[in-house]
């Protein structure tokens, strides 16, 4: 049971259809309560035209706290990630990415490590774009296990 009122899914049912990428984006750090149709409805809710959104769980059907906005075209998605990164869902700052990151950009060309308990994802990309365009910025995803290890990877484009 992936999703909200007695499973209907954040998504119009229909044969499936191989995904482009450009039109999708990875969405972190969702709220545990949240499932497809939430998701759905809160993007569609603020204008996003979307295709469907999923919320991955686990095999004990808990989330994992982390999903899946896929749009009906490119420009809609880099509209989304442009307007909604960083932005506020039931208490939790959420982050958009084009794809999910592992743990960091691994073409991050910028490691920073002790930073204070108070900067947050939206914090961290304000202070790093005076140094010009941020292809990527993510703070520590490890909060949970290692709530001590405060550290980023940035990436500037060449």
């Amino acid at each position: 049971m992936n999703s909200a009122a007695g499973g209907q899914s954040g998504a119009p049912d229909g044969p499936k259809q191989k995904r482009d990428p450009s039109h999708s984006l990875y969405i972190g750090n969702l709220p545990d309560t949240m499932f497809d149709l939430d998701l759905y409805k809160h993007f569609t809710s603020r204008g996003f035209k979307l295709k469907n959104a999923r919320v991955m769980f686990d095999e004990a059907n808990r989330s994992k706290r982390f999903g899946y906005l896929n749009f009906h075209d490119a420009s809609e998605a880099q509209r989304c990630l442009a307007e909604m990164n960083n932005a506020m869902i039931n208490g939790k700052q959420i982050v958009l990415n084009k794809q999910k990151d592992r743990e960091f950009d691994s073409q991050a060309n910028l490691l920073v490590r002790n930073l204070p308990k108070s900067l947050d994802q939206k914090g961290l990309a304000d202070m790093f774009s005076a140094f010009g365009k941020i292809g990527s910025c993510k703070l520590n995803l490890r909060r949970r296990y290692f709530p001590w290890l405060r550290l980023c990877a940035v990436r500037f484009p060449r």
